[in-house]
């Protein structure tokens, strides 16, 4: 795979382009090439780019140098199976282990650049690959008894209490749909207007992911999360884009090669960062005097970094402080929520 652009002349990229047969040798105001990617021995991506806007479109060029399309889904005297050439395999290895489990390189990418190329194909490939997903809508899930078809089971239970998840640091840390163990949000993408955020359930091996439009992050109204996840062949969602969102994960994917080590170090949930798991959690903090000697002694000691794991609770609403306490009080942690579902799985494990 093999790409030239911005090192270059951009202009010199049109050598040799034809359209109906005529050479190119200027394109609409404002519109210049920026990337040519060779996808197989057959078939050219060439991306060209508005300079005031940044809007891309693609010419696909056979091995002539002759358009034979500009969009994957409308090209004349070129197969969709030579527009895609190798990427087709790669985005079936990204599916299977970046999309749905666990992360893997797959045998090649595309470069950061060649996103809107990415896009198409990814797209192409999804509607072909992913033809028994099932699209239900939030309503239908919050008033069916079962939805996964195929796949490990998911609970509804599980599933409603997800629908209810707001944007925020404290959706970054949820509760797996398939067996309520606790789970911290892996790394948080950012596609075509969505922001998304990836779950990985290990028991199952199964990745699921919560997104939501970018305006709702800023400004949020209220709307439920768009739920996708791929083992079970389910998307669940009231946003009309929904369901062109397994193919632009699979895009984005195909273009950021460093999502594989990213995942791979992702830190998964630990209860003691959240004062979970000790005796002592709930306990009324050290003296100054007592806080002074432990600080001179031993260093920083664990009453004081639980206290930096409450504050982040705090901020993210997942816990409330006591207004008169420096640490929450059992009456405040009522066994509702993510928490309190947290601390009884916590202590039935450990009882």
């Amino acid at each position: 795979m093999t790409a030239s652009g911005p090192g270059d002349v951009p202009w010199a990229l049109l050598e040799g382009v034809t359209r109906d047969g005529k050479p190119v040798t200027r394109l609409y105001d404002r519109w210049e090439p920026g990337l040519a990617v060779r996808i197989s021995g057959e078939a050219l991506g060439l991306i060209l780019r508005d300079r005031d806007s940044g809007r891309e479109t693609v010419w696909y060029l056979d091995e002539t140098r002759a358009v034979r399309g500009c969009h994957i889904e409308a090209l004349e005297g070129m197969s969709l199976d030579t527009a895609m050439g190798p990427i087709a395999a790669s985005l079936a290895e990204l599916a299977v282990h970046s999309l749905a489990g666990t992360p893997r390189p797959p045998p090649l990418f595309l470069p950061e650049a060649a996103t809107c190329l990415a896009s198409q194909i990814a797209a192409a490939w999804s509607v072909r690959h992913f033809a028994g997903m099932t699209l239900r809508s939030v309503a239908e899930a919050r008033n069916s008894d079962g939805l996964a078809a195929s796949g490990p089971a998911l609970d509804t239970a599980a599933l409603r209490r997800l629908l209810e998840t707001r944007p925020g640091a404290a959706a970054r840390v949820l509760l797996s749909p398939f067996d309520d163990t606790p789970l911290r949000a892996q790394i948080t993408i950012a596609v075509e207007g969505f922001s998304v955020h990836r779950f990985h359930a290990e028991a199952q091996d199964a990745a699921f992911y919560l997104a939501w439009p970018e305006r709702e992050t800023a400004q949020p109204s209220g709307l439920a999360p768009v739920f996708f996840c791929p083992a079970a062949r389910l998307v669940i969602a009231d946003h009309p884009d929904a369901v062109m969102l397994p193919g632009r994960l699979l895009g984005w994917y195909l273009t950021h090669p460093a999502h594989v080590r990213s995942i791979a170090e992702a830190a998964s949930f630990d209860a003691r960062e959240y004062g979970l798991g000790h005796a002592s959690a709930l306990a009324s903090p050290p003296s100054p005097v007592e806080a002074g000697l432990s600080a001179e002694a031993h260093g920083p000691s664990p009453m004081q970094s639980r206290s930096a794991a409450w504050a982040f609770l705090h901020e993210t609403g997942l816990a409330a402080p006591s207004p008169d306490s420096a640490m929450p009080s059992p009456s405040r942690l009522a066994p509702t929520g993510v928490m309190g579902r947290l601390r009884g799985i916590f202590k039935r494990r450990h009882d």
